[in-house]
């Protein structure tokens, strides 16, 4: 309990205010199809003892023969009641990996509602893996300080010694068997190497279990084959791509918005421009691809991207399974988003893999493949309206900003009494908008310099952990426009300042830094008895 609690300690500056914000995001509420995505199928049990070479990632269940065979020697040897903890965890991830595949997956949704966060079940089995690598040290260590000796001195040493030396040669005969006859027989390179691998172990493990082979040999040359066989399975699950080649997608699109006058922001119904070239040129998008959405976001993006797909999506826009042959990407070639929306969001270009028709969108050309187009409806990053109402919810925000103009007025929710009152007797501008100036920009804090009297529109998302300081006094960020941030402003001049911190981040960065603490100290307090003991 006590680890267990040091351990929560360690992680709480990123648990606490993930926990703060979880209710907002769109993760929440996954039903039971959406959580078993991907759940390990049991024929690929088989690749615990022949490795899946170049398989689905997801899938993978290979943890090397080497790591196999000594944690079955641990289980076997490990006398200490931990063992049964263990392969406990080790069979009950692998159950679990297994998803809807068996029962137990759907009891544990129904009973634990935590797991309606959580995806992919075949994710858990790091925790096989985890389990199988402390029973393999545990085997390595019973085969290092018990596990055989070399001297002859004890009763039965030379029968042992012979066994291990006659059992070893047999496998390496297997081995050089399997080797031979698999390339011969044009074996696929998984099995041949299985085939290989497991009889070369098996001979390491005889050899020092019979006492033929010294700790520290067997340790080194098992850890080489152990290296050997893993290395060579992970470089068939990757390729090594230049940067040049992997940047050089949307390269020429992504340089010619580059070299437009910022800010603004961009968006692609057919991820046109990748995150990495994208990120390489600094350029702001509104799609992608995050499983971890603001779900008031996340439903604005479905009404400006006008694809609305059942179900949970970590990309935005969502995009429809397609028959095999078609390319997904070009899924929404007939859609057309709702460009005024993404105008209110800052994006005054579209990029698309197809050719684009509506009324407000001005052709930019093709540049490598990708067609360019201008959103005329685009509004600027930050803007002062003076005539506000109100709505309740995001849906009564839709509902407004579709039968209304949105230059000429802003939306928010709740009511607008603050406004009212900070306006009467300001100049009155007879509705519309009017220009702010953005003075600075980063994830975190966001400065702008405007006039009022009006609401101070940003066009950045919606947060309630985003502070917000009018001449340096505490000022309300209202939803405004169903997404955006609002700052009422008074008469005259103003600089506005909007910082953010998340909930929970002061007490999870305490909780953590007492963890810390408590390591350190039981570090020294260790050391200090170890040095006591020698």
């Amino acid at each position: 309990l006590a680890a267990a609690a040091l351990a929560a300690a360690l992680v709480a500056v990123q648990v606490v205010p993930l926990a703060a914000v979880a209710g907002r995001l769109n993760r929440g509420g996954l039903s039971l199809e959406e959580s078993s995505i991907a759940s390990l199928p049991p024929r690929y049990l088989a690749g615990l003892l022949v490795a899946d070479h170049g398989g689905f990632q997801e899938w993978m269940t290979y943890i090397g023969i080497v790591a196999l065979l000594l944690a079955a020697v641990g289980l076997a040897r490990w006398r200490d009641k931990e063992r049964w903890w263990w392969s406990g965890l080790a069979l009950t991830a692998g159950v679990y990996s297994l998803g809807t595949h068996t029962p137990l997956y759907g009891l544990l949704y129904r009973a634990l509602p935590p797991l309606a966060w959580l995806r992919g079940p075949a994710r858990a089995w790091f925790l096989v893996a985890l389990a199988a690598g402390v029973l393999a040290a545990q085997g390595l260590t019973y085969l290092g300080d018990r596990g055989g000796s070399p001297t002859e001195a004890c009763p039965g040493g030379v029968r042992r010694r012979r066994r291990a030396g006659l059992l070893a040669v047999g496998l390496i005969g297997a081995a050089l068997a399997s080797g031979v006859g698999g390339m011969a027989l044009h074996l696929p390179a998984n099995v041949v190497a299985a085939g290989v691998v497991w009889p070369v172990a098996g001979a390491l493990v005889a050899l020092r279990a019979g006492g033929r082979l010294r700790p520290t040999p067997f340790a080194s040359l098992a850890l080489a084959l152990a290296l050997a066989d893993l290395w060579g399975v992970g470089f068939t699950l990757y390729r090594v791509r230049p940067a040049e080649e992997v940047l050089a997608e949307g390269k020429t699109a992504a340089e010619w918005l580059a070299a437009q006058p910022d800010p603004f922001r961009v968006y692609s119904p057919s991820y046109s421009i990748p995150h990495h070239t994208g990120a390489a040129y600094s350029i702001e998008t509104v799609d992608g691809v995050d499983p971890f959405q603001l779900a008031d976001y996340a439903a604005f993006m479905r009404a400006v991207t006008r694809v609305d797909l059942p179900g949970y999506s970590v990309t935005v826009p969502s995009f429809p399974e397609v028959s095999p042959g078609e390319e997904m990407l070009l899924a929404h070639r007939e859609v057309v988003p709702d460009l005024r929306l993404l105008g209110l969001l800052n994006v005054r270009y579209l990029a698309a893999a197809y050719p684009m028709e509506a009324e407000g969108l001005t052709p930019l050309g093709e540049r490598g493949g990708v067609y360019l187009y201008r959103n005329e409806r685009a509004f600027p990053r930050v803007f002062v309206v003076e005539r506000v109402e109100t709505v309740e919810g995001l849906e009564g925000a839709l509902a407004w900003l579709a039968e209304n103009d949105p230059d000429q007025a802003a939306v928010v929710e709740g009511r607008d009494t603050e406004m009212r009152r900070r306006g009467e007797g300001g100049t009155r501008r007879g509705g519309g908008r009017w220009g702010a100036r953005l003075v600075e920009w980063t994830p975190n804090r966001i400065e702008v310099e405007a006039e009022g009297p009006g609401l101070l529109v940003l066009s950045e998302v919606y947060d309630p952990d985003w502070r917000a300081e009018v001449d340096g006094q505490a000022a309300e960020v209202v939803r405004t426009d169903g997404i955006l941030r609002g700052v009422y402003l008074g008469e005259g001049m103003h600089r506005v300042e909007f910082a953010y911190w998340p909930a929970g981040l002061g007490v999870g960065m305490g909780v953590t830094a007492t963890g810390v603490a408590c390591t350190v100290i039981l570090w020294i307090v260790g050391a200090r008895k170890a040095r006591e003991c020698r």
